[in-house]
């Protein structure tokens, strides 16, 4: 399937991903630089064996710096954001906490990256975007 060239984003633009190393993240920071945007994505620990492999294959695979990687250890934390998002154009939030036990805090932290991922965008534009 082919890019839309009449993207709302001009190509080259950085849009900053979050949970890189998840499935879901993993194909959409795949996708993005093949379409001519530059990632930044983030993780919990980029010496990990789930990240680590990860700046080596998209600077072999799009070349010219399509790819960066942050730390973010607490994405639940307030402002954890702030200083990653510098730069991009829009946000991803891809990263989430799964599982069922104890359910209520698992909603909690999910609930808590959410408004942190909307903080981030009101700070970087208000014609910035949130895609979740």
């Amino acid at each position: 399937m082919d890019f839309p060239h009449d993207s709302v984003l001009p190509q080259g633009s950085l849009i900053f991903v979050t949970g890189v190393t998840g499935f879901l993240a993993s194909i959409i920071t795949d996708q993005l630089p093949h379409h001519g945007f530059r990632v930044r994505g983030t993780v919990r620990d980029p010496k990990n064996d789930e990240a680590s492999w990860m700046p080596d294959h998209f600077e072999k695979r799009y070349r010219g710096g399509k790819f960066e990687m942050v730390q973010l250890e607490d994405m639940g934390k307030d402002g954890c954001f702030d200083v990653a998002v510098k730069g991009c154009s829009e946000v991803v939030h891809v990263a989430s906490v799964t599982g069922v036990d104890p359910h209520k805090k698992i909603i909690t932290l999910n609930i808590a990256f959410v408004d942190n991922a909307l903080a981030a965008v009101e700070q970087i534009s208000r014609h910035c975007r949130l895609l979740l």
